[in-house]
């Protein structure tokens, strides 16, 4: 709180001032929580995940998925006339998680009008980050992965519980692929921040010089399963580089249903669950 008063000592006035301070990066996330976003009115609606700050009160929109990449193209498909809930989308909330809530991802099929603009299908996806739609940018272009990463010490693992089954058919449409039959993935990746380019893109391929260190699920992890199953995965670092505590990053986690997903390679219906993922840093208890 704090008093103006006129010049000449006649009039004051208070004012208070609260400020809204994000926190940063959260080191657990449970997807408890999910906003239904309308595509269509009365037609199609698409699950949006978000969790609350220390103080349970501010929202953090910290994850998003390419659900409005898929309803773009749905509501085009047809003249927009079929009707679509949450589950009939790449990426949605289910109550059957590992502990109450968690995220479903689902390889799904963009139809002729996908095919047309080079994506016939689309992974279920989960990454910290944002979405932009934009009939300007290719697909690996509208996702923008990153967020302030807010701690002093560096990442050192990701784990969290996972269960997964591979659709029947693996369709490759760009070669080369490294794949016969489709998987899941998941990784992380921590980065430098530089102001004129604070993301980076779907099309990355792990090579951008701005990487730091990453995390990346391995094969032997990489499995099929009906049960909940506990992942973790280790940070390394590459370029050259190591953690820095005076210099500015960012952060994404990324989750997805076909691990080629990026490139268009997968089979519809594979399906990824993801609950409970936790972040370790170094020196945290």
């Amino acid at each position: 709180t704090y008093t103006v008063t006129s010049e000449d000592g006649a009039w004051t006035k208070q004012y208070a001032v609260e400020f809204v301070v994000d926190e940063g990066t959260l080191l657990a996330y449970s997807f408890e929580n999910a906003d239904l976003i309308e595509s269509r009115q009365d037609l199609r609606y698409y699950h949006k995940f978000f969790d609350y700050s220390i103080d349970m009160e501010t929202k953090k929109e910290d994850w998003d998925s390419g659900n409005a990449g898929y309803a773009f193209l749905m509501n085009l498909n047809n003249g927009g006339k079929d009707e679509l809930s949450p589950d009939k989308f790449p990426t949605y909330q289910s109550s059957e998680g590992y502990v109450g809530n968690g995220a479903v991802m689902q390889t799904m099929s963009t139809g002729s009008l996908g095919a047309a603009f080079k994506s016939p299908l689309a992974a279920g996806s989960l990454f910290l980050g944002s979405f932009n739609v934009s009939a300007d940018l290719t697909p690996l272009k509208t996702t923008l992965f990153g967020q302030p990463y807010s701690y002093t010490s560096a990442p050192k693992s990701i784990s969290g519980y996972f269960k997964y089954k591979a659709g029947e058919e693996f369709k490759v449409y760009n070669e080369p692929s490294e794949l016969e039959a489709d998987t899941w993935d998941a990784y992380a990746i921590l980065f430098e921040k530089v102001e004129s380019d604070n993301y980076l893109t779907g099309d990355h391929n792990f090579e951008d010089p701005r990487i730091v260190s990453v995390a990346r699920i391995t094969d032997d992890i990489r499995i099929e399963t009906d049960e909940w199953t506990p992942f973790d995965m280790s940070f390394n670092y590459v370029n050259g580089k190591s953690f820095e505590a005076d210099k500015e990053y960012m952060f994404t986690i990324v989750f997805s249903s076909s691990k080629e997903g990026a490139i268009f390679n997968g089979a519809i219906g594979s399906t990824l669950h993801i609950d409970e993922v936790k972040i370790t840093i170094d020196d945290a208890e």
